[in-house]
């Protein structure tokens, strides 16, 4: 009988995902674009569901079309979207996904255009913006994440 290494819940191994590539451009102009990549180490139980919170002065459009035009998540073979205000959820099957969220699917409010037009004039203080990601495993376990972008 051959005895193999099962490590952590359900033989996955444990571990959190994290996000990285974090881009958040375009607000100068009222077209903001969001961008994300989610990843869990190597081994690691695939990501269910992920749940984003936009920062103040972003919302997501209430038109269903626009907002599936305006998502993009790379990585995963089929996704659904979920959205309600600031709040996004996705449910996907994938270790790794790339998330792309553009002006079709956001609307910003015309003081936080303004606040990054007076960051972009500031030399020395760029704007600090942050989003909450919550990424759900298979197993259950949930982890938040902040993601802290900044403007210029």
């Amino acid at each position: 009988m051959q005895v193999y290494h099962v490590a952590g819940a359900y033989g996955y191994r444990t571990g959190s995902p994290g996000a990285s590539h974090l881009s958040l451009s375009g607000l100068r102009i009222r077209k903001p674009r969001l961008r994300f990549v989610l990843a869990g180490p190597a081994g690691s139980a695939p990501i269910q569901s992920l749940a984003l919170t936009l920062p103040a002065g972003l919302s997501f459009v209430k038109n269903h079309k626009q907002l599936n035009q305006g998502i993009t998540i790379r990585g995963t073979p089929g996704y659904t979207v979920t959205a309600k205000g600031k709040s996004l959820r996705v449910h996907l099957d994938t270790t790794h996904a790339s998330v792309a969220i553009g002006p079709m699917a956001l609307s910003e409010t015309k003081a936080l255009a303004a606040r990054a037009q007076r960051a972009r004039k500031s030399t020395s203080k760029p704007l600090v913006v942050r989003a909450t990601v919550r990424a759900t495993d298979i197993t259950g376990s949930t982890t938040t994440i902040v993601l802290v972008f900044r403007v210029r």
